[in-house]
């Protein structure tokens, strides 16, 4: 059997040993909340968006599924009508804004594309570790960068300086030197942030999803919708706003729009970093791996040994509760039977190795 790894499980492992536990090793299998958290959902079908705009999709054709998809994950998750088309707006909303504002001066700077979401599997001595880059471009001189995207409710400095220091960011680009470019180097990496806003009173607070009208007075009644906040003004959904959330997008003030992204600096490769925590990693790995049926056998002493709980990652306030709560607190006896459903690998070469195995 191989024994996979990737950047989630890693950081799972990171944020929770029990987390990683029963995500990724529970049963054999691992565990998914059912519905699906809207945020993950949320990201994946932007993410699936941008790439179909970097193959050369037209937007049209790529917006209407966008659409419905994000629109049937909210709905499964539990949003009432106005969440779903908060949540539709925003996710349609940063990916014309991205081909309007960022798209042109990236494919300027970075005219070729080499690959877009590579499956990247580079087998090592005690794993085979699996990573998924969303861009590989090159540059005018010739040179490969790494483009990577990320959904955020922040881009403030912070944000953007802590992907410098991603080793993500970093073992991805080294990955895809070694599995996928034969030994090509990566010459660097860019992160750029699309800016989901923030939720206040369970509503979404987005350029994407709201304006600000002011009704004319009698003779002149037509409403006055702004971008921007006006005291007195009144929200108005933008997909009630004649052409709908992509005529709203389409009309944005450039600046504005762009306002809606942040971009990192460039990110230079750190292979000797990424080379420490490759072994770091197999040592971890080959630990789980000794004591394998142990683990399956879900056998207590093993798992908590193995997998202690991290209390300090349950609940922290300002994010969304670990998936886990509940598992962890008690409150469940059998996972499957509670909601949870055994998790779908997202690798292609990872999904594969299952179904063998079934």
């Amino acid at each position: 059997m191989t024994w996979f790894v990737d950047r989630s499980r890693t950081e799972a492992d990171w944020t929770c040993p029990r987390l990683r536990y029963l995500a990724y090793e529970y049963d054999g299998r691992g565990l998914t909340s059912n519905p699906s958290n809207l945020k993950l959902t949320f990201g994946l079908a932007v993410h699936e968006a941008l790439a179909a705009l970097a193959r050369g999709v037209p937007t049209p054709e790529i917006v209407a599924p966008l659409a419905a998809a994000l629109h049937q994950a909210a709905e499964e998750a539990g949003a009432d009508e106005i969440g779903c088309r908060e949540t539709v707006a925003l996710g349609t909303g940063l990916l014309l804004g991205f081909h309007r504002a960022i798209w042109p001066g990236l494919r300027e700077r970075f005219p070729a594309i080499v690959a877009v979401e590579p499956e990247v599997v580079l087998p090592l001595p005690h794993f085979t570790w699996m990573a998924r880059p969303d861009l590989l471009v090159r540059d005018r001189q010739g040179d490969i960068w790494y483009i990577e995207y990320k959904t955020t409710s922040t881009t403030k400095a912070h944000w953007i300086a802590s992907w410098t220091y991603a080793i993500q960011v970093h073992a991805t680009a080294v990955a895809a030197e070694r599995a996928l470019l034969d030994g090509e180097p990566v010459a660097g990496a860019i992160v750029i942030g699309l800016y989901k806003g923030s939720v206040r009173q369970g509503r979404r607070q987005s350029v994407f999803c709201y304006g600000y009208g002011e009704s004319g007075i009698a003779p002149f009644t037509e409403t006055r919708i702004v971008y921007d906040y006006r005291p007195g003004w009144r929200k108005i959904p933008s997909w009630e706003i004649d052409g709908g959330t992509s005529q709203w997008v389409a009309q944005m003030p450039i600046g504005l729009l762009q306002q809606q992204y942040a971009e990192s600096p460039p990110i230079f490769i750190k292979r000797d970093l990424v080379e420490r925590f490759l072994v770091q990693r197999a040592q971890r790995e080959a630990e789980i791996q000794l004591n394998l049926d142990a683990i399956q056998a879900g056998m207590p002493e093993a798992i908590e040994r193995l997998f202690p709980q991290s209390f300090s990652s349950c609940y922290r306030g300002w994010d969304d509760p670990c998936p886990m709560l509940r598992i962890c607190f008690g409150q469940v006896d059998d996972p499957l039977e509670a909601g949870w459903v055994y998790r779908d690998p997202h690798h292609a070469a990872e999904h594969v190795d299952q179904q063998t195995q079934e």
